[in-house]
C-alpha cells in the first residue's frame, strides 16, 4: 500500500511533513522555505511512527504546495479544538492559523480569495481522536482549472 504524503499541523509548535522519497528532497524543501530557515528529519512528536519533516509553521502553505506540485495530492492533519466556535474572526481571517470548530475548512472564506484553501481541490475529510486530541483529516489535491492548465 502506497502511502500519501502527509502535513501535520498541531495547535502549537512545528508543522510535520512527509512524502515518498525522491532524489533531492532535502534540498526542494530548503529551496521552498529559504536558505536560513532550519529543516529536521526526525521521529515524529505527534505519536506517529516513523521519521517526519519538521519546520516551523509560518511555512505550511508553501509546503503544502511544494507536496502538491511534487506528488499531485497530500493528506492534511490539523489539530483543532471542537469547542472553538467558527464565527467572523475566523470566516474573515487571513492566513492558515486556524483551530476552531470548522476544521480549517471555512477559515479565510469571507476574506476574499476563497480563504487559504482557495483554489484547492478538497476531498474528503475526517475527524479523528487520538487521546484528548482531536484532528481533521482533509485530502487535499490541485483543482480542476489547475489540471487543465
Amino acid at each position: 500500500m502506497n502511502q500519501k504524503p502527509f502535513i501535520r499541523r498541531p495547535i502549537t509548535g512545528d508543522i510535520e511533513f512527509w512524502g515518498p522519497y525522491v532524489y533531492g528532497n532535502r534540498q526542494r524543501i530548503q529551496d521552498t522555505i529559504g536558505s536560513r530557515c532550519r529543516i529536521v528529519w526526525e521521529p515524529s512528536r505527534t505519536g506517529a511512527s516513523g521519521c517526519v519533516w519538521r519546520v516551523v509553521r509560518t511555512h505550511m502553505k508553501p509546503v503544502l504546495e511544494m507536496l502538491l506540485d511534487m506528488y499531485g495530492e497530500v493528506v492534511l492533519f490539523r489539530e483543532y479544538r471542537e469547542t472553538d466556535r467558527c464565527d467572523t474572526r475566523c470566516l474573515t481571517a487571513e492566513g492558515d492559523e486556524c483551530v476552531c470548530g470548522c476544521m480549517g475548512l471555512m477559515h479565510g472564506s469571507e476574506a476574499g480569495g476563497g480563504g487559504w484553501l482557495g483554489g484547492l481541490q478538497v476531498g474528503d475529510h475526517t475527524v479523528l481522536f487520538c487521546g484528548p486530541r482531536k484532528w481533521a483529516r482533509v485530502e487535499l489535491g490541485h483543482s480542476v482549472e489547475e489540471m487543465a492548465a
